[in-house]
């Protein structure tokens, strides 16, 4: 609207719908069709309050449901980045419903570590620093941030007014690497932009010269200013990132930012650690058939081995029934036909001598 000529009163956030307050109905239409043209999935609703008439923006639920589709499908290929940088052996990430994502990393040690990586959403953006006499006087905390800058601090718990434009951002880094400086032998990180960020870093450089350029880390929308070095010559795609920081720090910091960020914040709502009972369990169940199968097997040759030794010792000699005739052929042995049925036969003890 500002390129446009078309004049508010003051822009606010509500939840999730933006308020912007106009002076006068022609000023609102003008604005309404501009948003109409370059922000097609915003419905846009007017009302008068009082003398001046509020325009309330609201993202439309297609879009809405579009935007947190591409979000999802970001963060999982983020994700898979990530853990295989952790060297994870076959993991599982998968979508659960409209907003979760399953994470399943079979023989992971380092749960913590792990944990950590995936929540952080690692957003990378290089700002010059503001450097002047408000700015100062922010930093004291001796009066209000100037307009367009915004105040983070350093590790070391110092101000630093950095302005809101951004130079370039984490995608367009193409490398990152940790490793040592030369000169303090601290911790940093090397990094390493695409064609377009180091044009960028180039002109800027050059155009400030002696002035310091901050490079700010946000993790789940607060920032936290990592370096503010001094641009002391021009720079190309290629600069690192030093400070306090440990050699762990560097390498999961060269981690994130290699995986990429992440497009939307994700919070851990269910943990479950499953550990080697199941597996234990089942090699249990399988050595306890394979036991009492043997001893069954073995029951059952003893009772062979004992009913042929009786028969062998007290002589069980086997007759048919009725009246000692076989019922088919009347002999005194039973025929072939009636040898399967077992209550056909009587068994008559016959002591051997």
């Amino acid at each position: 609207m500002r390129e446009k000529n078309v004049r508010h009163s003051g822009v606010s956030r509500n939840g999730q719908n933006i308020e912007v307050r106009f002076r006068d109905a022609a000023t609102a239409e003008a604005a309404r069709r501009i948003i109409q043209e370059q922000f097609s999935e915003l419905a846009t609703n007017e009302s008068a309050e009082g003398a001046e008439v509020k325009m309330l923006a609201t993202i439309q639920p297609v879009a809405a449901r579009k935007i947190q589709e591409q979000a999802l499908k970001q963060n999982i290929t983020t994700l898979h980045n990530r853990i295989n940088e952790l060297g994870v052996a076959e993991p599982v990430i998968q979508q659960q419903g409209l907003d979760r994502i399953v994470v399943q990393l079979p023989g992971i040690q380092d749960v913590a570590r792990a944990k950590d990586l995936i929540g952080r959403t690692a957003t990378l953006e290089l700002r010059l620093v503001d450097d002047s006499v408000a700015a100062r006087d922010a930093e004291t905390g001796a009066g209000a941030v100037p307009f367009g800058s915004e105040r983070f601090l350093e590790r070391d718990g110092r101000a630093v007014i950095v302005k809101k434009q951004v130079i370039i951002a984490g995608d367009s880094l193409t490398d990152a690497q940790p490793g040592f400086d030369s000169q303090t032998q601290q911790p940093k990180v090397d990094l390493t932009v695409d064609a377009k960020g180091g044009r960028i870093m180039r002109d800027v450089s050059r155009e400030n010269l002696k002035k310091r350029m901050a490079i700010v880390l946000f993790e789940k929308g607060r920032g936290e200013v990592l370096t503010a070095p001094v641009i002391q010559g021009e720079l190309g795609n290629r600069f690192q990132i030093s400070g306090s920081m440990s050699v762990v720090e560097a390498n999961d910091l060269a981690l994130l930012l290699r995986a990429g960020s992440l497009a939307a914040p994700m919070e851990i709502i269910e943990e479950r650690t499953i550990g080697p009972s199941l597996g234990a369990e089942n090699i249990a169940k399988g050595f306890n058939s394979v036991t009492w199968g043997f001893v069954a097997v073995a029951i059952l040759c003893l009772l062979h081995v004992v009913w042929r030794h009786l028969q062998r010792v007290i002589g069980i000699q086997p007759v048919a029934a009725g009246g000692g005739f076989c019922p088919c052929c009347r002999q005194r042995s039973p025929c072939r036909a009636w040898r399967p049925w077992p209550w056909y036969w009587v068994w008559r003890l016959t002591p051997t001598y």
